[in-house]
């Protein structure tokens, strides 16, 4: 309960629990590693989470960063990370009624197994900062349902299928100045959005840096300007409302 708190002087290794007080000051909590199949619930972490087997978050709020290497890292309930999530390994879950809150980038560097899979209606993901998928893994069945909302930029590289999305998943690009997109594959059959909104509300507007394409439907918000509209790949519905 102290001002200071605990200092990790070194890396340390959870393996099967962990439960974090929400005054609990943690410095160098990176050297904080959590494994096994630990369940954190209700509570708040202070300071930077590093992620490398399976783990469950529910009803969490991390102060700082949060970085995933390996395993699985379930996303139960809300989840507040007030910093950049990483994700270098492992998957990404969310399970039904999940909300993941990312007040930084997302960047998401993952081999061929890793992945961020949402597959019901009522998940969503907001990134506050950019969303940066450079993943080796082909996405084409883990982005099926829910939603994705971006306040900052969209980069899209790695596997040309790293942000193929199907079925009901919608992307709302949000931003309060400028955001660009941008998609080293773009393709109807390789990374493309399925349901595409702009309601950008900067002066700039959204700028596309390559060919967008969207495969089922695009919503577009009158005051959003979009630069090299000519860019946009439209297969399905449109709407401007």
């Amino acid at each position: 309960t102290s001002d200071e708190g605990i200092e990790l002087l070194s890396a340390v290794y959870v393996k099967s629990g962990f439960i974090s007080y929400p005054n609990a000051k943690i410095t160098n909590s990176q050297n904080l590693k959590l494994a096994g199949s630990l369940d954190i619930q209700s509570a708040s972490f202070n300071g930077i989470m590093s992620v490398y087997n399976s783990t469950t978050l529910s009803d969490i709020n991390i102060t700082d960063d949060l970085t995933l290497t390996g395993g699985t890292l379930t996303i139960d309930g809300t989840v507040y990370v007030n910093g950049d999530l990483t994700q270098t390994g492992g998957k990404i879950v969310f399970n039904e009624n999940a909300v993941l809150y990312v007040s930084g980038d997302y960047n998401n560097t993952s081999n061929d197994s890793g992945n961020l899979q949402m597959k019901y209606s009522t998940n969503y993901f907001r990134v506050s900062g950019n969303f940066n998928i450079s993943s080796n893994s082909n996405y084409s069945t883990y982005l099926k349902e829910g939603t994705i909302e971006i306040k900052g930029n969209f980069y899209q590289a790695g596997n040309a299928d790293s942000f193929y999305t199907t079925q009901n998943l919608k992307v709302i690009f949000s931003g309060t100045s400028r955001q660009t997109i941008y998609f080293s594959n773009p393709a109807t059959d390789d990374s493309h959005f399925e349901y595409l909104t702009f309601a950008n509300t900067s002066d700039e507007g959204i700028e596309l840096l390559s060919d967008v394409y969207v495969k089922s439907g695009f919503i577009y918000a009158p005051f959003t300007k979009v630069t090299n509209s000519e860019r946009l790949k439209v297969a399905g519905r449109f709407e401007q409302r």
